[in-house]
């Protein structure tokens, strides 16, 4: 199987989180992607969220497609997020499996930076996501460089928007439409909890 690992804080996740996994699943015929809420990002002082919620939210986002998993292993592990740990979980849950990992740009220029990152680059194939604002040439001269580490990695140039969880926050809090930017049940479920500011 073909497994690939998502992480992040999804605070909340929104459209282009969606669109990303689903363009990653058709352009490298992936089985499954398995969405990791982080409980802690390691390179974030604190989420606005609680985790159950930034879960639920995550669940909801994906609930009618059956190649994508949303896991709480990290949120239940607690403290800091590290992708090592995540991917060392997947090769023991999916033993003789292909894994990969979904990345940014912003995150991919600096994985040789991450905690343990040499065994990163040989758990896991990186498939970095290439916004039309990402200066693809940097990233192509960074993948060189990843040669060394023996690692994998492709770009894929995928025409999403600008979406980010950072505007969708502000959007909220403004009581701006975020038709554009959350699947309806999201903001539904943002609005029965009261998130991110949101009053009736």
């Amino acid at each position: 199987m073909k497994i690939a690992m998502f992480g992040g804080s999804f605070d909340p996740i929104h459209n282009d989180h969606i669109k990303l996994c689903e363009t990653m699943i058709e352009s490298f015929s992936l089985d499954k992607v398995i969405v990791f809420p982080a409980a802690c990002s390691p390179f974030k002082k604190g989420t606005v969220t609680e985790d159950y919620h930034r879960l639920n939210m995550c669940r909801l986002a994906f609930e009618n497609n059956n190649k994508v998993e949303v896991s709480d292993f990290e949120i239940k592990k607690g403290g800091k997020s590290y992708t090592v740990d995540t991917l060392e979980f997947l090769k023991k849950e999916y033993q003789g499996s292909e894994l990969y990992l979904i990345t940014g740009a912003d995150a991919f220029l600096t994985l040789d930076s991450w905690y343990h990152s040499a065994e990163i680059f040989k758990s896991a194939h990186i498939l970095t996501v290439v916004r039309e604002d990402d200066d693809i040439d940097d990233l192509k001269l960074k993948a060189d460089e990843y040669k060394n580490y023996d690692a994998e990695c492709s770009l894929l140039s995928i025409p999403i928007g600008t979406i980010s969880s950072t505007k969708v926050r502000k959007a909220l809090l403004m009581r701006d439409d975020v038709s554009t930017f959350l699947p309806d049940k999201v903001t539904e479920y943002i609005r029965e909890n009261r998130l991110y500011g949101y009053a009736d």
